[in-house]
């Protein structure tokens, strides 16, 4: 899998240390194309309209992971609790404790839960969320050309 980055992303990536990183080991994205169903007509972007930066990159997501855990290990004030299970969650006006299903207990101002769009601790927390349905369907893909895409982004809209 890929993540495509704007140069605006990147830009903020450099000031956490990793935009050569990014730089380094993507693809770039120098066109966007968009264009409506089967309509011969599309809006185009071209990078040299605004800038002599690309409009983007397009890079592995285990290479941005990893430029980005490698980054977070040089700081001495986070700490990385992978592969845990939490039991419970306490939480008041100024801190929260996590207890831990292995008998650890966490205390922070902040918690942050990356678990997902159904997240278990947003529920156990109680925040309320809402849910609507666009009636839309993506597709989304890699495809392979015989010939060199020279850095245009395609998006069409069915």
């Amino acid at each position: 899998r890929t993540t495509a980055l704007g140069l605006g992303n990147v830009q903020y990536y450099d000031r956490l240390g990793i935009g050569e990183v990014i730089r380094d080991q993507s693809g770039t994205i120098d066109e966007i194309r968009i264009a409506d169903q089967d309509s011969p007509a599309y809006l185009h972007y071209h990078h040299e309209l605004v800038s002599e930066d690309p409009m983007g990159f397009v890079l592995e997501n285990g290479v941005f992971r990893k430029a980005l855990m490698d980054e977070i290990a040089k700081e001495k004030t986070i700490e990385i609790f992978d592969n845990v299970q939490w039991k419970s969650i306490k939480q008041d006006s100024h801190f929260a404790q996590v207890a831990l299903k292995d008998g650890r207990a966490l205390t922070a101002k902040i918690i942050i839960a990356a678990d997902g769009k159904k997240s278990a601790v947003r529920d156990y927390v109680k925040i309320p969320y809402r849910v609507k349905s666009y009636k839309q369907t993506a597709i989304v893909g890699i495809i392979e050309h015989e010939k060199n895409h020279e850095n245009v982004a395609l998006e069409r809209f069915l």
